[in-house]
């Protein structure tokens, strides 16, 4: 049966699991915003259960480019749009050095917006469709399937608080705290890498930070 032939459950779980199975290996273990691999198992194990409909909770991109040249200070951006859905226990702010802490929905006008805008769409919005319609064209993000797997594994109602700060050349360091309902809190250190296409921002790979292993 051809791909056109398809249903379209089948060829969503047939593209996650081609992505799990060419992924590199520090795609899959780096720490990111959907970064809840505790153990990696075999990848036939993964495969037959994303055949059955199971899947393995988590999956991360790796930041493409040689990264060979010395990044350039980037100017100072906007804090991102705040809506009244954003976390009380993390106020907006914006430093003289540019870095933004933020828990707002975010946008598509900036970096920081639409770095703000994916992790709304994971914690806020729980939803892997909204978060991966924010990739850039030609993103290394995985599928909505593998984004959706990690953000079942947070518990609902873990609000989140970012600190983005630009490191030149698109990147942005990212330290992401999580509160979960029951008062205890995680810190995820990431690199985040956007590109402005046509005058809209999107993500282009969110991976761990190797700064903060």
């Amino acid at each position: 049966m051809g791909a056109t032939d398809m249903h379209p459950q089948e060829r969503e779980t047939s593209e996650w699991a081609t992505w799990y199975e060419t992924a590199p290996d520090t795609a899959l273990h780096a720490a990111g915003s959907w970064r809840r691999w505790k153990r990696r198992p075999p990848r036939r194990w993964l495969l037959l259960a994303a055949g059955s409909g199971c899947v393995l909770l988590g999956a991360v991109v790796v930041v493409t480019g040689s990264g060979d040249e010395s990044p350039v200070p980037a100017p100072a951006a906007p804090a991102p749009r705040a809506t009244a859905g954003a976390s009380s226990w993390c106020a907006d702010a914006v430093a003289a050095d540019g870095a933004v802490t933020t828990a707002a929905a975010g946008d598509t006008a900036s970096g920081p917006g639409v770095i703000a805008a994916i992790e709304h769409a994971y914690y806020d919005m729980r939803s892997g469709a909204t978060a991966a319609a924010l990739a850039a064209p030609g993103s290394t993000l995985p599928p909505a399937q593998a984004i959706q797997a990690g953000i079942d594994a947070v518990p609902v109602g873990t609000k989140h608080c970012l600190l983005i700060r630009p490191k030149g050349d698109g990147v942005y360091s990212l330290h992401i705290t999580e509160r979960h309902p029951d008062g205890s809190q995680t810190a995820h250190d990431n690199l985040a890498r956007v590109a402005e296409t046509d005058g809209r921002y999107g993500v282009v790979s969110l991976t761990a930070d190797p700064a903060h292993p």
